[in-house]
């Protein structure tokens, strides 16, 4: 995963907004072109939704299609499952780093 300025690639659609209440954060995702086959991460620096975001990307090794997003602060995860064609894949990204901007 990587966090970037500014998108670098094109989203392809069928966007997830999330509101994490107790850090009062937005968390919009995405995935990108069926050829870039990442999953696009987009997290707002503070509570105002029209405000900055910070951007990430995430390679999958196919395409990963029907993206199900999840929030476990138990495991300090926000969590993805995806279907990528055969078994479900769950993908972990590390919720304190993505509401800081860390890569």
């Amino acid at each position: 995963m990587s966090s970037l300025g500014s998108p670098t690639v094109t989203g392809l659609g069928d966007p997830v907004i999330l509101y994490y209440k107790n850090a009062k954060r937005w968390v919009i995702t995405q995935f990108a072109t069926q050829s870039q086959k990442k999953l696009l991460v987009y997290v707002s620096q503070t509570s105002n939704p029209q405000g900055a975001y910070y951007f990430y990307q995430f390679s999958c090794p196919n395409f990963p299609d029907y993206p199900k997003w999840s929030i476990s602060e138990s495991s300090d995860a926000l969590l993805a499952s995806i279907n990528e064609g055969g078994p479900p894949r769950v993908y972990a990204m590390k919720l304190s780093s993505l509401l800081t901007g860390a890569a």
